[in-house]
């Protein structure tokens, strides 16, 4: 297995105080960088890093036609590799999103399944706030089986047998999945392509819609599902900055997404002044008091506050007062 197609590449390695952190995933085919790059090699995961506050991460994994190894993994192994990496990267030390394209969506919705079963990794999925879905195959492609008729691969992959169309695992992991979405309030975004990819010189058909409208909007989404007049190839390439994707979609999404994680840090702040505060001051002069939820007992001149009483004032002969009954 190489180690270079299994890994987390950073994007903007020197930008360390950002407020949230984006990571991209490839699909079938793709790679780290090229998946994301225009016809100019330009990439918009580097117009992120800039126009935002944030870091952006790039996965690299065994998902390259050309590169293919006899000991590349299987999608659930893959899932349970990346869940060590994004941890061991310092993924979801602070609020995080998704992008993906084709089988890369697969792909991250074992990783949230995984963590959310796993005591090691929940805080991964609670930390996850947004994903953004290109043309993810979630009820399976007819890209795999056009490319076995084809005898372009000389051997079958296990991330190809991954995109088997309609299979009943592929249908269990798209229903608990918007399961956990439901539960969890990740916001999500579904583009789907419109336009056929030319592939007669491969196979020897004119075009074809690699994932349709059905199998890429099957799983649940918070936001409008959309459309975009591009190929499967080119549906998570961007021109440039003015492109209405870039200009208008992604900016929402990504303003969106930050709202979302300064709201939340608000009231996680503001639930945390209310447990270290209090309100009221109180005076007791024996036991059994109960005062703003906290009881006061006593014991051989010893008085004991539970909770926070920050404001309360205990009278007595030679009394010790103990917070939280220590």
């Amino acid at each position: 297995m190489s180690e270079e197609r299994y890994k987390i590449f950073s994007i903007n390695p020197d930008d360390k105080n950002t407020q949230m952190d984006v990571i991209f995933i490839h699909g079938l085919g793709g790679d780290k960088y090229s998946t994301w790059q225009n016809s100019n090699n330009e990439s918009w995961q580097k117009w992120l890093a800039k126009d935002y506050n944030v870091s952006v991460y790039s996965i690299a994994y065994g998902a390259n036609m050309t590169n293919w190894d006899e000991d590349d993994m299987k999608l659930d192994e893959t899932a349970d590799f990346f869940l060590s990496s994004l941890k061991s990267e310092g993924i979801g030390d602070k609020p995080y999103m998704f992008v993906v394209h084709s089988l890369g969506g697969l792909l991250v919705k074992n990783i949230l399944l995984k963590a959310q079963n796993s005591k090691d990794y929940k805080y991964l999925l609670d930390m996850c706030k947004s994903i953004v879905f290109f043309a993810v195959p979630h009820s399976g492609s007819g890209w795999a089986t056009l490319l076995n008729y084809g005898k372009v691969l000389l051997r079958s992959s296990n991330l190809l047998e991954s995109l088997s169309k309609n299979t009943q695992d592929l249908h269990n992991l798209t229903t608990n999945f918007n399961q956990l979405i439901i539960n969890n309030k990740i916001e999500t975004y579904v583009f789907y392509e419109t336009k056929k990819v030319k592939i007669e010189k491969i196979i020897g058909f004119k075009s074809i819609v690699v994932v349709s409208r059905e199998s890429a909007t099957i799983v649940h989404s918070t936001n409008q599902v959309i459309p975009l007049p591009k190929d499967h190839i080119t549906i998570c390439k961007i021109d440039d900055r003015d492109d209405d994707l870039y200009k208008h979609k992604i900016k929402s999404i990504m303003n969106k997404t930050i709202e979302i994680n300064q709201v939340s840090t608000q009231k996680e702040s503001q639930s945390d002044e209310q447990n270290n505060s209090s309100t009221t001051t109180s005076i007791h002069y024996g036991s059994g008091d109960i005062i703003t939820g906290d009881k006061v007992t006593h014991n051989n001149n010893s008085v004991s506050i539970g909770g926070s009483n920050s404001g309360s004032i205990v009278i007595g002969n030679n009394n010790k007062v103990n917070k939280n009954g220590k």
